[in-house]
Order: structure tokens, then sequence, then C-alpha cells
């Protein structure tokens, strides 16, 4: 399997191009310890966020793994931008580099055998003048040679950012059951039971479906939840918020597995003065894990099928 820093090496064919930099840079420090990396910590005013690599996987402060598209993009950026000195007078410079250290994103790479950092800067967007890096006391600007891309595009000290928005990741046979509960419509609620590779459609309160099965929308249906994913794994909202949340609750998802259980909870987003609810957004909660997530209803709506739906009407 390869690692982050071999993978951002072969598809950006080793470019690390950079500009009047010392030797002991911060690309080529990185690049020499890639693969003896275990924590990265970014902090940005109240946001902390630290990736501890665990096995395979990266952890979000300990707990959910990490996107790996994000931590693939922020190594390919740490291992290929372009660095130049920021060439601006001693006042000008001196106003800078207080603010982006006031306000940017600070950043720690830890390796397994050091408790200090290997490598501790600051990054930021700066109007006007662009994504200033500051290590010790010198001021980069740093780009990417190709274009479309921007380095802060990769970077963030929101934890909410970092996680990985899965929420449903399960191959049919994964499943013994799945069971949709529709809390405004609970006539059109159904379970499905597998039974082999066949599946059995039944009403939440019976054992046995009394009505030929749409087996073809019934196979199709279930492939759906190989990949589910929310906008974002979201830290917990505020209690008046969770209040008003739980009020609008409209569906439930749930999977029985011999690799464990799942349930997702739904939430509408009432709209202003009662006119309905956000036709486009959602918030979920994963009861397992007590998370909150911001979610689009297009991902979800393949899942919130009726009952009748699986009737065979042929």
């Amino acid at each position: 399997m390869y690692s982050f820093r071999r993978l951002c090496t072969w598809l950006c064919g080793g470019a690390c191009v950079l500009l009047a930099c010392s030797p002991d840079d911060l690309t080529r420090q990185l690049d020499a310890c890639a693969d003896a990396v275990t924590r990265l910590e970014f902090v940005q005013g109240h946001d902390t966020t630290v990736l501890t690599k665990a096995g395979e996987q990266w952890l979000v402060n300990h707990g959910r793994p990490a996107g790996a598209e994000r931590l693939f993009d922020w190594w390919r950026v740490m291992l290929n931008w372009q660095l130049r000195p920021l060439a601006v007078d001693e006042a000008v410079k001196r106003k800078i580099a207080a603010q982006v250290a006031r306000e940017g994103i600070h950043t720690a790479v830890f390796t397994k055998r050091r408790s200090r950092p290997l490598l501790s800067f600051h990054i930021s967007s700066i109007a006007h003048t662009g994504t200033v890096v500051r290590y010790g006391e010198q001021l980069f600007l740093a780009d990417l040679s190709y274009a479309g891309y921007k380095v802060m595009e990769a970077c963030s000290a929101k934890p909410e950012f970092w996680k990985d928005a899965t929420i449903f990741s399960y191959l049919p046979l994964d499943m013994d059951t799945v069971r949709v509960e529709h809390l405004n419509r609970p006539e059109a609620s159904f379970r499905l039971i597998r039974n082999g590779t066949e599946w059995q459609p039944v009403a939440p309160d019976r054992t046995r479906a009394a009505y030929r099965n749409n087996e073809a929308l019934i196979n199709r249906y279930v492939t759906y939840f190989r990949q589910v994913a929310a906008d974002a794994i979201i830290d917990t909202p505020p209690a008046s918020t969770l209040a008003e949340a739980r009020q609008h609750l409209q569906h439930r998802i749930s999977i029985k597995s011999a690799k464990g259980n799942l349930t997702v909870e739904l939430f509408g987003i009432p709209l202003a003065a009662g006119e309905g609810y956000d036709t486009d957004k959602c918030i979920l909660f994963i009861v397992e894990t007590k998370e909150w997530a911001r979610g689009s209803w297009v991902y979800f709506d393949l899942l919130l099928r009726d009952l009748n739906d699986f009737v065979d009407k042929k």
C-alpha cells in the first residue's frame, strides 16, 4: 500500500520546486521524514485539530477517521508547493508576520521519535498579498505550480474539515436487516430481511409479507448502502439547536449486521414562518456514536423508499 508520500510523489512526478529557500527548508525536512510522521496539529483561534496515525488510519482528535482525500491534498500541497521569500520592507514585514501569527493556522508536525515538533509554522491567506507562511522569523509566499488549486484549500484547524463524513458503508451481504421508519407516514415504513442472497420486504408490524416482491428494485436498493456520506460531521450543536431539531425528526434508518448496528436519524430544517422544510439540507444524528452531521437530502432520498415501492405491480 502506497504511503501518502509515495502517492504524492507518483502523481506529481516528484516535482518540488523551491525558490530561494535554505537547504533546511520546510518541504525538504518534511519530505525526508514523511513516512515517520505520526501526528499533525492545527490550531487557529478556538479551533484545534489533532490528526494521529493509528495503524493505517489517521484519527481526528482521537475519534472519527480522517478523510483520505483531505489528507492526500494536504500532503500534496506540503510536498509540492513553491516557496519564495516575501519581498517587502521591514515595517510591512513585521506587520504581516504579526498578522500571520495572530490569525493564521499554527501547524506542527511530529514524528514517533520526537516529543517536540519536527516542524512548526503558521500559514494564512492575507488579502492583497497571498498565502503567507511564517517559519521562525522568515516569511514566504506559497503557491502551487498548477492552476486551479489554492494552498489554503488543503488547510484548516476545524475538526469537521478533516473528518471522514461516511455514514453508510455496507455491501448487501454485510447487512442482515434494513429498517426504514417514516415518522410522518408510518404506513410507508418497512423492513428488509435478508435470507441468504434474497431479501424479503416486511411491514414493521409483521413478520411476513403478503405480496410478491419487486426483486429487481430490492436488489438495486440494497446496493445504495455501499457508500453514503453526509456533507460534514459536526461537533455537538448548542442545546437550543438540539431541542429545536428533536421536534422535526422525519426518518430513521437502522442497519443490523454482524459488524454491528447503526441507526441514523434524519431531521428536517424548518423554514421561516412555518413555511415547510428545507428541501435541500437536513440534520443527521448517528445514535451509536452520538455524532451530528449536516446532510443533503439528495444523498439520502434513494434510501428513503416506501413499503409499496417494493411491491411487484405486474
